[in-house]
């Protein structure tokens, strides 16, 4: 239910448009989300993160829906896309205020789209370095 609530919210509560309809395509699409978390396993797995990959699986068949890291991860990524570079930092704030836990896909994302924009070098490197102690 919380996975529903986070669609319902990012389409509901966005004033930008083309952040709107992403979120909008991601809540009515048949698929919603599928090719995403496909993509963050194929990836995990790419970098020898199977335990990592194996739990997003585990949790997408016994929930029937994506976990709420690869939801977090998508709004990440999309703000990314989009040069919001503030608005997924602050995504993933939320992401952590929420209590969901980034995996190394979100963090690999997350840096690289910080690093892009030389505004946020400096949070680029507070990231890199809690992956770090995490691991």
């Amino acid at each position: 239910m919380k996975g529903m609530k986070i669609y319902d919210d990012l389409v509901n509560n966005t004033t930008d448009k083309d952040m709107k309809k992403v979120f909008l395509n991601w809540h009515t699409r048949p698929d919603g989300l599928s090719s995403a978390s496909l993509k963050m396993s194929r990836t995990l797995i790419k970098n020898v993160n199977i335990d990592e990959a194996m739990e997003i699986c585990k949790r997408t068949v016994e929930m029937g829906m994506q976990p709420m890291v690869v939801i977090h991860t998508c709004v990440i990524e999309a703000y990314l896309k989009f040069g919001k570079t503030k608005c997924a930092l602050e995504a993933y704030w939320g992401m952590l205020a929420a209590g969901v836990a980034p995996n190394s896909y979100t963090y690999t994302v997350l840096v690289k789209g910080l690093t892009a924009d030389p505004n946020f070098f400096g949070e680029a490197k507070k990231c890199l370095l809690e992956m770090m102690e995490k691991r």
